[in-house]
């Protein structure tokens, strides 16, 4: 985002990017998400019209989803990956209304669906993305992580995480896409050359799927890593910058040594010397030998366990409460006099400003892959 001077104003209001300097000052500020959030599934549960904690007791947050209340809506949310030609709304915008552009799947996975050749992705007001660098940050797995080393167990007092495991000296991987832009599997295949991974899954052995409901799965998924392995794979989809998922949050609180591999600081979320991280090896055999000693030292395996359970982690952000929609009003709301113009969402989201190729990211790490990639 950034600001306008007066000068360039004019010509914003003649492409119809803005039509105002600001949003109207009234008592309700309304969000209409022009498109779905995925497929047939609506952005936001629950109430439609509420206060929120940061804004003014006498200001309101309401959302809707009829495009018949297009001309009074504040802002049009916009979910990126579901942009098409056929639903893109009227050129000629109320005055103040703000358009927003929001994402939280990675680059690589949103310009595969989607038709870059539109004009509306240089119209936006407002870019919400996982990435720090956001007007509205967003992700479905934000996270806000504590934690104090000096709080970590040590003695004999502590508890054993390392006796109970029921297959030792291996990894778990639980995956669903055998193939993906990040290239992960071909390092997973390098690295059970010299460490056994077992792989459950779309890609490997079914596991859990006899439970009806995703909680149930998840509990179900956790419960199976936690008493068997001492390691798990948590390998993003994608590398790129601040991109993570489940795949690293939903095990945080189980007593695994996540590996990771990812475009992220996880310094944010977790002690050093409570999880590995494959930019620290120098090749899949070199991260083999360290997961060799740790399989093999209980001691050295029960200290990344406890240093990891140091940390307390919360999400910061969900959609399916009333969080997003309320920092989305906050920042309306103290953002009324002011002109915001995003950059052309195709450079700001774009794959070369935002992601690394695999073998970019491997060249140091994993050489021994690249002819493969």
């Amino acid at each position: 985002m950034r600001d306008v001077p007066l000068e360039d104003q004019h010509k914003l209001v003649a492409t119809g990017i803005v039509q105002t300097a600001s949003i109207p000052n009234k008592d309700v500020i309304t969000i209409l998400s022009w498109t779905r959030f995925r497929d047939n599934v609506p952005w936001f549960l629950g109430e439609r019209n509420f206060n929120c904690p940061n804004l003014p007791p006498t200001v309101k947050c309401q959302y809707t989803e009829s495009h018949d209340d297009f001309e009074r809506s504040d802002a049009i949310l916009f979910r990126a990956r579901e942009i098409r030609s056929k639903n893109i709304p009227p050129v000629n915008r109320p005055l103040g209304q703000k358009w927003v552009i929001y994402e939280t799947e990675a680059p690589t996975k949103t310009w595969d669906r989607v038709e870059t050749n539109l004009e509306i992705w240089k119209e936006f007001n407002l870019t919400s993305t996982f990435s720090y660098d956001s007007d509205v940050p967003a992700a479905l797995y934000q996270l806000i992580c504590t934690y104090d080393v000096n709080k970590a167990c040590n003695g004999p007092k502590c508890k054993d995480y390392a006796k109970p495991k029921e297959i030792p000296g291996k990894a778990a991987w639980l995956v669903s896409h055998c193939e993906c832009p990040s290239k992960r599997e071909s390092y997973v295949k390098k690295l059970r050359k010299y460490f056994p991974v077992d792989i459950y899954g779309a890609c490997g052995t079914p596991l859990c799927r006899n439970r009806e409901h995703t909680f149930q799965q998840s509990q179900c998924i956790t419960n199976f890593m936690s008493k068997n392995y001492k390691f798990y794979i948590s390998f993003e989809n994608s590398v790129c910058d601040d991109y993570y998922t489940e795949k690293f949050t939903r095990f945080l609180p189980i007593d695994v040594i996540q590996i990771v591999l990812g475009s992220v600081d996880y310094h944010k979320f977790l002690p050093k010397g409570s999880f590995l991280d494959v930019r620290d090896f120098a090749s899949p055999k070199d991260l083999a030998e360290t997961l060799k000693y740790l399989d093999q030292n209980n001691t050295a395996f029960n200290e990344f366990i406890h240093r990891k359970f140091t940390s307390k982690c919360e999400y910061d952000l969900t959609l399916r409460d009333k969080t997003y929609q309320c920092r989305l009003c906050q920042h309306l709301h103290e953002h009324r006099d002011v002109i915001e113009v995003a950059p052309d969402f195709r450079h700001f989201w774009g794959l070369r400003e935002r992601c690394l190729q695999p073998k970019k990211f491997f060249a140091d790490i994993a050489p021994a892959i690249l002819p493969s990639l």
